[in-house]
């Protein structure tokens, strides 16, 4: 029972130092991203539109001076100060801050559809990394396998006083053979290397630290395709900018209204000799103004509507088209995850029958004429499917990494600020 609970324990720390490393370069790719950095200054900039555009123009200020005063019953007027606000008509400025705020958040749903391309990105090129790092594991085993076969033929080919030489030759072709594919994996696993430093933005020649063995994490959530299309961040961005072409619509039709300005006018006036009104002599004049613009050009204004419908339908037809394409992806990487979990599932059971087929051709070569050979093949074949088995355990990580694109969780807590 203590080992038992031994080996659960150190399965599940397998298991968490491979996602906390994952976690580790997937943080460092996101925080290094240029795109990123684009996408979040974007969003910044858009929030801060928000203060800057909604909002009243800037009051007038008039002020005349008359070098020459002009008379009237009560003094001379000398100066005049006016101050006149522009109000837009009502409902404007509330639909274009509803505008702007849409925007932004179409823009925040942006930002996390590139996040979650890093991170899907960043998942396949290690998911490769960690196959071709096991499958030199593997070739590796393979190789001290054969030299053990090797060794033992020797020894008993010699208490015979055999002619191994056939046999031994076959078995160092193979052990060439396979030198020959570790090389070019480990150059491929290198070039790869170096490709996943550079996705992280950082030296291409610092260390990648990789597992020898491959686990699958699935999650049945996936399954749901209705949770694709409610989180998916590409259509929320779409639908926000929808939102925010309704918004303009009713702020372009607010805008073909009057608008209405209200302003404070200040006479400064001078005394003078013979006043009509003793008591109002000199005294300055204040007065209320009133003004109102006339849209009478109101063709720009509906030339405006109607081009923002037409974007308004664009994006209605592209998120249609998302869906369908979503929906085509979901259904092919549901079709490929139950392929693979099959092959996975095929291979373990083929292994476990060559096992005891390798068991038994073991304990009976010795006393059989040159059965060697058909050792040997049982053993290209066991590594072979260890291979296969290294390969759709792969792939089914990489379904599971689109499916959580398509799926698009919300991952800006990643940012460091």
């Amino acid at each position: 029972m203590k080992h038992l609970f031994l080996i659960i324990f150190l399965f599940v720390s397998v298991l968490s130092y491979c996602q906390n490393m994952l976690d580790s370069y997937i943080d460092i790719a996101i925080n290094n991203s240029p795109l990123i950095k684009t996408k979040y200054n974007d969003l910044l900039a858009k929030k801060e539109d928000i203060k800057a555009k909604v909002s009243l123009e800037n009051p007038e200020l008039s002020v005349s001076l008359l070098p020459k005063p002009m008379m009237n019953v009560n003094g001379e007027q000398i100066a005049s100060v006016s101050i006149m606000q522009m109000f837009p008509w009502f409902g404007t400025l509330s639909n274009n801050r509803k505008m702007l705020e849409c925007e932004t958040q179409s823009a925040y749903w942006t930002l996390v559809n590139s996040l979650n391309d890093i991170i899907y990105n960043v998942k396949i090129l290690y998911y490769d990394m960690t196959l071709l790092n096991c499958q030199i594991k593997t070739l590796e085993n393979q190789k001290q396998i054969l030299q053990q076969i090797k060794e033992t033929l020797i020894i008993d080919y010699a208490s015979k006083g055999q002619n191994s030489i056939p046999n031994l030759n076959n078995i160092e072709i193979k052990k060439e053979e396979l030198d020959l594919e570790i090389l070019t994996l480990q150059t491929t696993l290198n070039t790869k290397k170096q490709q996943f430093n550079n996705l992280l933005h950082q030296n291409l020649q610092d260390d990648i630290l990789l597992l020898d063995t491959i686990n699958n994490d699935e999650v049945q959530e996936f399954y749901i395709f209705d949770s694709i299309i409610n989180n998916n961040p590409e259509l929320k961005a779409i639908q926000e900018s929808s939102l925010s072409l309704q918004h303009a619509i009713q702020m372009q039709k607010k805008m073909s209204y009057p608008m209405i300005g209200v302003g404070l006018e200040w006479m400064i006036n001078k005394q003078i000799d013979m006043p009509k009104m003793e008591s109002m002599n000199g005294k300055d004049m204040f007065g209320i103004m009133l003004k109102v613009s006339l849209p009478v050009y109101r063709k720009k204004y509906s030339s405006s509507i109607t081009s923002i419908k037409y974007k308004n339908l664009s994006l209605e037809e592209d998120f249609q088209y998302k869906i369908e394409r979503l929906r085509n992806e979901f259904l092919s990487l549901c079709n490929d995850m139950t392929i693979e979990r099959n092959k996975i599932a095929l291979y373990h059971r083929q292994q476990n029958l060559l096992k005891e087929n390798i068991s038994i051709e073991q304990n009976t070569y010795s006393t059989k004429n040159n059965n060697i050979k058909d050792l040997l093949e049982l053993e290209y074949k066991l590594f072979d499917y260890q291979i296969k088995i290294l390969v759709s355990q792969t792939n089914l990580n990489k379904i599971i990494a689109k499916m959580e694109q398509l799926k698009g969780e919300d991952n800006t807590y990643i940012l460091r600020k």
